[in-house]
């Protein structure tokens, strides 16, 4: 009961309610959707809540697992250099943080690819079942490696034909 309570108390306070709108307005339409969840950056030692964030439709594509299962995602994130200098700082390369003193709102690519450990021979650093890795465009630098317990997409299709990957329905 403690425990369905706390979940409860996590939806409700994070933003769960909006971007879940959003994959109910592209789901009849684009027939798929996709939502990513992570947790909420760390301010203060323990649980710091829940951050949901619907996909665009044409932002990601997505590999079944041998279950049927999306196990693998790829997304293109557009990203000012400001959002990148905030989130990775200098990891971000001398031409993001010259861009932040000129035009901090000029847009570059990101490249955020979620697959299991074991792909690729699993020579990762990760020691968690689920690959992470953040690319930018501009010179194509990696920003961040990591990883997953779970899956951090919950991938959904209106219908899905055998041997598809992507939906189908009111849309298609």
């Amino acid at each position: 009961e403690d425990c369905k309570e706390k979940m409860y108390d996590a939806l409700r306070s994070s933003n769960f309610s909006t971007e879940i709108n959003e994959c109910y307005l592209d789901l009849p339409a684009f027939c798929t959707t996709s939502i990513y969840v992570e947790e909420e950056e760390p301010e203060k030692k323990g649980f710091n809540g829940l951050l949901f964030r619907a996909l665009a439709p044409a932002e990601y594509a997505i590999e079944l697992g041998k279950d049927g299962k999306v196990v693998c995602l790829f997304r293109e994130i557009p990203m000012t250099a400001q959002a990148i200098w905030d989130r990775w700082g200098a990891e971000a390369g001398e031409k993001v943080k010259k861009t932040v003193t000129e035009n901090p709102f000029e847009k570059f690519t990101v490249f955020h690819g979620v697959f299991p450990k074991a792909w690729f021979g699993g020579k990762h650093k990760t020691q968690l079942p689920f690959a992470s890795y953040y690319v930018i465009e501009e010179g194509k630098k990696k920003l961040q490696e990591g990883g997953y317990h779970e899956f951090p997409f919950m991938t959904i299709p209106w219908l899905r034909g055998t041997g598809e990957n992507y939906g189908r329905g009111p849309g298609f």
